[in-house]
């Protein structure tokens, strides 16, 4: 995990996002270019960090989607993996198992930081020590 950010449930996610990627984090990951979002991240987030930090956007969406509604395709039936998204939902399941995060326990945001970074740090160090046996 490159980066945590909690904030209130009364502030959007994009908004999180952008206090989430500040000019020192740009400055801590000098080649990152690319960034994978999801749908709520599309038209304002998308130009404020290619405006303002320079990386590239891209949106894991199904490319059919929509196109049903207009006629254009029979309406898709069925699970279908999106490229990139399963990446997220993998890692919440992760964060999930950490019984500090399957619930909200903690009253200030930085404690949920530091509980996400530590269930991290658990998860590499176990794959380090297997690879290290």
């Amino acid at each position: 995990m490159l980066g945590a950010h909690v904030h209130a449930a009364s502030q959007h996610d994009r908004d999180g996002a952008q206090e989430l990627l500040t000019d020192e984090l740009k400055k801590e990951l000098p080649r990152l270019e690319l960034v994978w979002a999801d749908g709520a991240y599309t038209s304002e987030f998308r130009r404020w960090a290619e405006e303002e930090r320079g990386w590239r956007v891209e949106v894991a969406y199904h490319q059919d989607r929509q196109l049903w509604r207009y006629g254009l395709e029979e309406k898709p039936r069925g699970f279908g993996v999106l490229p990139r998204r399963w990446v997220v939902e993998r890692t919440f399941a992760w964060l999930g198992k950490a019984r500090r995060l399957a619930k909200d326990y903690e009253r200030l945001p930085e404690t949920a930081v530091a509980m996400i970074y530590w269930a991290m740090s658990r998860i590499m160090l176990r794959r380090l020590a297997r690879v290290a046996c």
